[in-house]
Parts: C-alpha cells; sequence; structure tokens
C-alpha cells in the first residue's frame, strides 16, 4: 500500500534511512495501516492505469461487404459492346 510521510521518520527501515518527510513510499499493508492509524501517513490511492480503446476486428464484416459492393458494381455496369472485327 501507498503512503505519504506527513513527519520525518527517524532510524532505519530494512537498513536504509527513511525517505523524507512527503515522499510516498510503497509499504506492507498492516506497517501502512499502523503509520496512517498513527497519523504519521496518508494514504495514497494508486492512480487507474487508463483505458485503452481498442478497434474490432471487422475484417470479414468488411470484406463481405467489399464483395456485396462488386457484385452490385457489376449488376449495374453496362454490358460491354462485342470487338469489332478489323
Amino acid at each position: 500500500m501507498k503512503v505519504k510521510l506527513k513527519v520525518d521518520m527517524s532510524g532505519t527501515r530494512d537498513g536504509y534511512d527513511w525517505p523524507a518527510r512527503g515522499a510516498v513510499v510503497d509499504l506492507p499493508p498492516e506497517e501502512a495501516a499502523g503509520l496512517c492509524d498513527a497519523g504519521m501517513a496518508d494514504p495514497v490511492a494508486d492512480k487507474a492505469k487508463p483505458e485503452q480503446a481498442t478497434v474490432p476486428d471487422d475484417a470479414e464484416q468488411r470484406a463481405a461487404a467489399r464483395a456485396a459492393l462488386t457484385r452490385t458494381a457489376r449488376a449495374k455496369a453496362p454490358a460491354k459492346a462485342p470487338a469489332k472485327a478489323k
């Protein structure tokens, strides 16, 4: 759970000094809840990942529509005149 420290912490955590006041740290849920309950930190909401729009795969529908248009165009096209002999 991510929390923002409201105070400067003395000592170390896992062998390292605590980050400065205002830093956002990721802690185990129990430890983060304890700091928040003691007023030493505020929970930080995880930023939701933005949704990505996806285009549906409609290749089959497009191919069918293209084929239908081609058949319609052929049906409406004027008949070709027979070629003249030389």
